[in-house]
């Protein structure tokens, strides 16, 4: 026997409230396939209806990269983490270990407030509660469990005010996710996750002109395992021979980030343009609750563009 809950909300005619407890996504349109080569992380759309309405409000793309995000909703609900590692040597009779896991983790309950006022100001939060994950194990009818994902607690708060009827707007935005490992087989995962950033973007003359400016950060904290893996993970490989400025520090038990972007440009008229910097550091992990597929970086861009428009 299972239950769950939906509910919306409309505390006013400004604020909308959506819940859910035990939500059940069987009905929801299944990823399509793909073959990953690579040793970078696959971006998947979000098809989950609770996830999906007013997801604008919560987004803060990472500008530069495609889908870098503080806040990837794919994250709450994942697939655990954890691996059950059998062993030959411990086969009864010749038969081998049984091991079953979910392929999602249970989303225990969630709620996010979203709304936007007559001035311009507009909000939104969302926070989530996930429960611990066990794979089961069988062997030759000895069975057991070994923990895949821990009790974890998310969540990620958006503001932003429109200035000047909304040719400037100005917004900030924070993220956290918290873990509960009070197993040993899952000691190198980050115990607590902390990102945020700020983003002001204004337009003039018609908003033929604009500039946008962003600054952002991330903090990870967890045992000395967890960030050295955190050092060697792909996003940023300190181990590879060209990196002569960062260093793996396996002392260490956090890790701070940051990462910004300036960009200017002329969007109206035939003549058209656009000028932007961007940088990563090396130190930069947003994965937690967010999509990174790689630090240690600073790029810049310059592109023109004559047009005309029948």
């Amino acid at each position: 026997v299972d239950a769950g809950l939906d509910a919306k909300i409309g505390i006013t005619s400004d604020i909308t409230l959506d819940l859910t407890v035990n939500p059940d996504f069987g009905q929801v349109e299944a990823d399509p396939s793909q073959v990953n080569l690579s040793a970078f992380r696959i971006f998947f759309q979000e098809r989950r209806p609770f996830f999906i309405e007013g997801n604008n409000t919560l987004n803060f793309p990472v500008t530069g990269f495609n889908n870098n995000n503080l806040f990837y909703s794919r994250r709450i609900g994942r697939t655990p983490q954890g691996e059950v590692l059998t062993d030959p040597e411990e086969q009864v009779d010749g038969v081998e270990e049984y091991v079953k896991t979910n392929n999602y983790t249970t989303i225990l309950g969630a709620a996010k407030l979203t709304g936007k006022n007559k001035k311009g100001f507009s909000w939104g939060v969302l926070e989530s509660v996930t429960s611990p994950e066990r794979a089961r194990i069988d062997s030759a009818g000895v069975r057991s469990s070994e923990m895949v994902e821990p009790l974890t607690n998310y969540l990620v708060g958006r503001v932003q005010q429109d200035i000047n009827k909304g040719n400037t707007v100005i917004g900030g935005m924070l993220t956290s996710t918290n873990r509960s490992l009070t197993d040993e087989n899952l000691q190198w995962l980050h115990k607590d996750a902390y990102s945020g950033g700020v983003d002001v973007v204004h337009n003039w003359k018609n908003r033929k002109y604009y500039i946008s400016a962003k600054t952002l950060y991330s903090n990870v904290k967890g045992n000395a395992e967890a960030i050295r893996m955190t050092q060697e993970a792909p996003e940023r490989y300190f181990l590879r021979p060209d990196n002569d400025h960062s260093n793996v520090d396996t002392t260490r038990t956090s890790m701070t980030g940051t990462a910004g972007t300036l960009i200017y440009g002329k969007r109206g008229g035939k003549f058209i343009y656009e000028a932007g910097y961007t940088w990563l550091s090396p130190e930069l992990e947003l994965n937690d609750i967010g999509f990174l597929t790689q630090t240690d970086v600073m790029t810049q861009w310059t592109w023109f563009q004559y047009r005309v428009l029948n």
